[in-house]
């Protein structure tokens, strides 16, 4: 399994806007994306900055080809994002540790 870490970073003032449009996310979006091999994505967000985490069946499933049932939502999350400075936008992490496979106990839902 392939873990990726993308870092992007709204625009001022569009946190809210960002997150209603999330809230809806087009059924072919997530179903490209399954079929890509991701089995998840997770948008986490601190004031401007977004951290996305997706858990992949390999490494080339996220930089897959691009998708291009509707240019519109891609325009609308396009006009929410601003330029991230710094090297690592887009990196692959590796597992140091895991609380669920060491004893602990997932988090429930």
């Amino acid at each position: 399994m392939s873990i990726r870490a993308i870092r992007t970073r709204l625009k001022p003032g569009m946190e809210q806007s960002y997150e209603a449009l999330h809230a809806t996310v087009p059924d072919w979006l997530a179903t490209d994306l399954v079929r890509r091999g991701n089995s998840e994505w997770l948008i986490f967000r601190h004031g401007q900055d977004l951290f996305h985490v997706i858990f992949s069946d390999d490494a080339d499933a996220v930089a897959g080809p691009p998708i291009e049932h509707d240019p519109a939502w891609h325009a609308a999350v396009a006009e929410h994002l601003e330029p991230v400075e710094g090297d690592a936008v887009s990196v692959p992490l590796e597992l140091v540790w895991s609380l669920s496979e060491n004893g602990g106990h997932p988090p429930r839902p």
